[in-house]
């Protein structure tokens, strides 16, 4: 039981990591089909600042809270938008951070919302729309403009800037290494932990010996599983086989001129004494047949000149 508990709270442990890890990769980023946008860039360490016609000045962050110190803002830490005015009672929140990106005709949307309580309607609270415009003309970040302010405190900004433009997502290759490399980590670890109670709780060592041990396979073993995969997957044909009896030969001559069909050595002789016995077979065999073609000629002696008598 104690093992199960703690392989139960390994596993959450792991799929909250992963979860964290893919949240923080994909912060201020959003596909639209094929298309992959990215506007984590603008997140600056300086605020970007709107100047309006009435002297409001509105400062805003790209998924983040503002840098710029705020002034009577509940939840400050927050702030993503604000507006700063001359008047006495503070600033005024326009929606907090938010860092999923939503595409609303090829153009990447930032709803920020939970802002300050509106001063003209108490129950409900600021909140702004931020929609970027991809323009390739505009080399820098770019500024946003305040385009409407409706009623109950919404607000409406344009921001024109390069990087609303749809890209190349980087560093895929990069990022699932780094997750593989992540699993195979944490797999590890918990091979490692769930061992190691594994061996003390249930087979009762210590020491060293609670320890799990790690065996790979040797380059033997691998290379003959290789193998033997090999041989499963792709059959190899008997070397030197016999259509007719399938049966291995050392050699066989064909049949000669002469001699029977096929004669020949249907195996390699055992000992010295089996093969001289073979050989002496095959050259009785030659010798019971006349060869095809013998040669006639008769050489004869040369004649020895006679005594007389």
């Amino acid at each position: 039981m104690v093992l199960l508990s703690s392989m139960n709270v390994l596993a959450f442990l792991v799929l909250l990591f992963l979860s964290v890890a893919y949240a923080d990769e994909k912060a201020c980023t959003a596909r639209d089909g094929d298309k992959y946008y990215d506007l984590s860039p603008l997140s600056a360490s300086t605020d970007y600042v709107y100047k309006a016609s009435d002297g409001s000045e509105y400062y805003i962050n790209v998924c983040r809270s503002v840098t710029t110190e705020t002034w009577a803002i509940e939840e400050e830490q927050d702030v993503a938008v604000f507006k700063r005015t001359t008047e006495e009672r503070g600033d005024l929140s326009l929606g907090s951070v938010n860092t999923t990106l939503a595409i609303h005709d090829g153009h990447p949307l930032l709803y920020l919302t939970n802002g300050s309580p509106c001063p003209t309607i108490t129950q409900l609270r600021a909140s702004s729309v931020i929609r970027y415009i991809c323009d390739t003309s505009v080399f820098a970040a770019g500024q946003p403009q305040l385009i409407a302010e409706l009623p109950g405190c919404s607000f409406f900004f344009e921001w024109r800037t390069h990087y609303a433009c749809p890209t190349n997502e980087s560093g895929g290759a990069g990022g699932v290494v780094v997750v593989l490399a992540t699993v195979a980590l944490i797999a590890l670890m918990l091979y490692i932990v769930g061992g190691t109670l594994y061996n003390r709780y249930v087979l009762n060592l210590r020491g060293f010996d609670q320890l799990p041990r790690i065996s790979l396979f040797s380059l033997t073993d691998t290379l003959e599983l290789c193998n033997r995969i090999t041989d499963r997957v792709l059959p190899r044909p008997a070397p030197y086989s016999n259509s007719f009896n399938h049966q291995p030969r050392a050699w066989n001559t064909g049949p000669r001129n002469g001699s029977r069909q096929g004669s020949g050595y249907e195996r390699l002789a055992a000992s010295d004494d089996e093969r001289q016995g073979m050989l002496n077979e095959e050259e009785e065999d030659d010798g019971d047949h006349t060869p095809v073609q013998a040669d006639t000629r008769v050489e004869h002696a040369p004649k020895q000149p006679t005594e007389s008598a």
